[in-house]
């Protein structure tokens, strides 16, 4: 694995995806031997993985201490993060989901935070009464990434992440201040 990890001068490893579509998938004992192989000498293991789940995303998340949920603040990105969550329910995972809202671009239609919880949880409601479970949990978006086109597309051609290439961004500060609630939250629920 480690020929295939990526370092960045910030202390970054990375295992970026393959350039070309392998001739062959992982499955899910490989994800598994993956997973554990990428946890040796790291304090954080972020994975980003597709948002089709199969076995091997679901290997993925099951070893995973905190799931974030990504959804941008508009009624369809919400309803296809309602399924997942539906999804991930089902596998028994549910419990470790957080959302957070990251928008592409500004837009009069966008929801605002409770409104877009009110439309993840409502749905995750109406099923879970209709299955005759009355236990709701409650669903919580931790993080808003405001939309800022401009600097996410000078970050890319530069090859730069943007909170090391316009750290006082809003969108930077807002990532920061999520990458510090997971690592404060991780550190006190005794995660490595």
């Amino acid at each position: 694995v480690e020929r295939f990890v990526q370092y960045h001068e910030s202390g970054l490893r990375v295992l970026v995806a393959p350039t070309v579509v392998p001739e062959h998938r992982l499955d899910a004992e490989h994800v598994s031997a993956l997973v554990e192989a990428l946890k040796v000498g790291t304090d954080f293991l972020i994975l980003d993985i597709p948002p089709m789940l199969d076995d091997a995303g679901r290997k993925a998340l099951e070893a995973s201490d905190v799931i974030l949920l990504i959804s941008e603040p508009e009624v369809l990105s919400a309803t296809c993060a309602r399924m997942q969550l539906q999804t991930l329910k089902a596998w028994g995972i549910d419990s470790r989901v957080s959302v957070v809202s990251t928008a592409r671009i500004p837009s009069g239609t966008s929801m605002t935070r409770l409104e877009l919880e009110n439309e993840v949880s409502m749905g995750r409601l109406e099923r879970e009464r209709g299955a005759g479970d009355e236990s709701i949990l409650s669903l919580s978006v931790i993080s808003m990434i405001p939309p800022e086109p401009e600097a996410f597309q000078e970050s890319v051609q530069q090859g730069v992440p943007l909170v090391r290439l316009e750290p006082s961004a809003r969108s930077s500060r807002a990532m920061a201040e999520l990458a510090e609630k997971l690592a404060t939250s991780l550190t006190i629920a005794g995660a490595p």
